[in-house]
């Protein structure tokens, strides 16, 4: 039994300093490419939603995201209680500033007023208008709904039960018009879980020899030139098994490639920009709008447009760290009035 517990304390503080790269190349390709049309009018941006390689790197982007989700969501529960503390743990670390956001976002004019109840709910993939950025959000939210039972000991279970979830999704959207996005992704979750079960996370994190660098690199340019290929001279505009194969292939080489940075120092810092990332997506449309209503103008040079990207990695960092003091505030002082009730 202490080695159980043992397994799950491991399993919810290993940290994976690859992921902390994708985290940030993904969310900074968000950020600061994909939807950057909106916000700037350097020549050539207003094109980038149109060119199909860059759809499909749209896709594989967030399928990432939502991979390294299900990698980390999974842990070895041990009972009712501890999924309850689970589901507590998610709501305290998302919801208050999904709903920051959220409002923000309404009151900018980006969101629909009439979806808040929908969206707040972690409902907003129900129907149209799906909102803006916080769909994906949103998606999350029910897939850690899931993750219990996804993260059965019982594998039978967990792959029945995907695969039923998966149906599931597909017949909503077909009858009843929700978001077609849910099915998209919910196999990168469960494959993150799965993947995390298995000990190919210790090839993942540890360099032991010549032989395993070797490898990694390998599998880096194999999975990458892959990705290439399948994305550029098979690109298509929409969601399809290329785009599944291209994801997978992303995943692995980007994973593969960043577990060879070994280099603590540059480990560090990329750790404490990629704290910064759930927030700097949460608010990045709310930072560019307000930015261009100040400036009266959208971003118009490609050094005001890196400036502009690392303010709001920067501003992502500091909602997220005042968020987290004040978390831990509160719940300072209800565990001491608590401790002080008992006692």
């Amino acid at each position: 039994m202490n080695d159980s517990m043992n397994k799950t304390a491991q399993t919810k503080t290993e940290h994976f300093a690859s992921f902390d790269y994708l985290r940030i190349l993904c969310v900074a390709y968000v950020v600061g490419l994909w939807h950057m049309v909106s916000y700037t009018e350097i020549e050539g941006f207003g094109q980038i939603q149109s060119v199909p390689f860059l759809k499909q790197c749209t896709y594989c982007v967030l399928a990432a995201f939502t991979f390294l989700s299900g990698f980390l969501a999974y842990r070895e529960f041990g009972g009712m209680k501890d999924v309850g503390r689970y589901y507590l743990k998610r709501l305290i670390r998302l919801w208050p500033l999904f709903v920051l956001a959220e409002t923000a976002m309404v009151l900018l004019g980006l969101n629909d007023g009439k979806m808040i109840p929908w969206v707040l709910l972690g409902l907003g993939w129900l129907m149209e208008p799906f909102p803006l950025t916080l769909w994906f959000v949103g998606m999350i939210f029910l897939f850690y709904l899931m993750n219990p039972v996804i993260s059965s000991k019982k594998l039978r279970l967990a792959i029945v039960f995907s695969v039923l979830a998966e149906a599931l999704f597909v017949i909503l959207n077909l009858t009843l018009h929700t978001d077609e996005r849910l099915w998209f992704y919910w196999p990168f979750f469960v494959a993150g879980n799965m993947v995390r079960r298995i000990p190919l996370r210790a090839w993942i994190t540890k360099l032991n020899s010549s032989e395993v660098i070797l490898m990694k690199v390998a599998a880096t340019v194999l999975c990458l030139a892959g990705f290439a290929a399948v994305t550029v001279f098979l690109p298509g505009d929409g969601f399809t098994y290329k785009t599944y194969l291209g994801a997978m292939l992303f995943i692995a080489g980007g994973i593969s490639l960043f577990s060879l940075i070994r280099n603590k120092t540059l480990n560090g810092i990329v750790k404490q920009i990629a704290y910064a990332t759930m927030c700097t997506y949460l608010f990045h449309r709310v930072f560019f709008t307000i930015l261009c209503k100040m400036t009266g103008k959208k971003i118009g040079s490609l050094p005001l447009w890196i400036l502009s990207v690392v303010l709001c990695f920067g501003t992502g960092y500091l909602i997220q760290f005042v968020y987290d003091k004040a978390a831990e505030t509160i719940t300072g002082m209800v565990t001491k009035k608590s401790n002080s009730e008992k006692g």
